[in-house]
């Protein structure tokens, strides 16, 4: 995502809001093994941070209940390392005695 389409996000209207963080765009949503629950990855604005920077979450969001629990969050330089640590990600390393994958 590019500088301009950032305050394009930061311009439109947030999507949700609660005392923690404000959500201005849900990127996808990651069906999981349950029915009320999946993966949101949006992009994210943390209100204790004081400043206007998104970073991107990824967080499990109940839509029997409409909220959020555990996740984590990324800064652009957090998700750099990241995305740079995946490209060289085999995912047969996952395999284990219970090979969910």
């Amino acid at each position: 995502m590019d500088e301009e389409n950032i305050i394009d996000v930061l311009n439109s209207n947030s999507i949700f809001e609660n005392e923690y963080f404000i959500v201005y765009k849900i990127l996808v949503e990651i069906p999981t093994q349950s029915v009320s629950w999946v993966k949101r990855v949006q992009l994210v604005n943390w209100k204790h941070k004081k400043s206007d920077l998104l970073e991107l979450d990824i967080r499990r969001f109940s839509k029997k209940d409409d909220r959020y629990a555990k996740g984590i969050s990324l800064t652009k330089r957090e998700l750099k390392d990241f995305l740079t640590v995946m490209k060289e990600f085999n995912i047969d390393e996952l395999k284990n005695d219970t090979d969910v994958f």
